[in-house]
């Protein structure tokens, strides 16, 4: 008598995955297994893919940088594009922008921000989920999604566990200042100009 087979197909992505320990992934890093055409960070130990950067998606962390770079002193560092090394998740993502104390506890990367803000439009439904779950994990208290698609700022506050209680979004006419920093004062609508001035509807991360 034949036996029916039920076999089906298995994607690798529903086998056990290991997930890479912070200190691996930095002997990796070390020893100059990744350059920089690896766009790829650690969320949770896995590796995951960094979407394109768009022209706005860059204007906008240009403008931003130079607001925050104007108006803080020495005792913070304003960092674009940077690392942040979280224990708490074994995570290592890389925000579009951090702002972090000069003098923070360093394991590899600063290990803290007071405020971190992403810049995004593929990537919104990364961003909003995952990253912000991993910041609030992490205890940072302010964390703003810069939205390319709706135009407005998604500011998520006061951390919780796994998760920010406060939520709120900004839109052009709307004045935002980082309730930890008391500076500088973003023009919600001088940023998405600054962001789209010469790449209406264009595609970005």
């Amino acid at each position: 008598m034949a036996v029916e087979r039920r076999d089906r197909d298995l994607p690798v992505e529903a086998l056990p995955l290991w997930r890479i320990p912070l200190v691996r992934y930095h002997e990796l890093i070390e020893a100059g297994i990744f350059d920089d055409d690896d766009r790829a960070e650690l969320l949770e130990g896995l590796l995951v893919q960094m979407s394109p950067k768009g022209a706005e998606h860059d204007d906008a962390v240009a403008w931003l940088t130079r607001q925050f770079v104007l108006a803080l002193d020495e005792a913070f560092q304003v960092r674009p594009q940077s690392a942040l090394t979280l224990e708490s998740s074994g995570s290592e993502p890389e925000p579009d922008l951090a702002v972090v104390a000069a003098d923070a506890p360093r394991p590899y990367h600063p290990a803290e921000a007071l405020l971190v803000i992403e810049v995004a439009r593929s990537s919104l439904p990364k961003d909003r989920l995952v990253k912000a779950r991993l910041y609030a994990r992490a205890g940072i208290p302010e964390y703003w999604l810069v939205n390319l698609t709706d135009r407005h700022v998604e500011l998520f506050a006061a951390p919780q566990g796994d998760a920010y209680t406060e939520h709120a979004d900004h839109a052009t006419g709307d004045v935002i200042t980082p309730r930890r920093l008391g500076a500088p004062r973003i023009d919600v609508g001088a940023l998405f100009a600054a962001a789209f001035r010469e790449h209406p509807g264009g595609p970005g991360a």
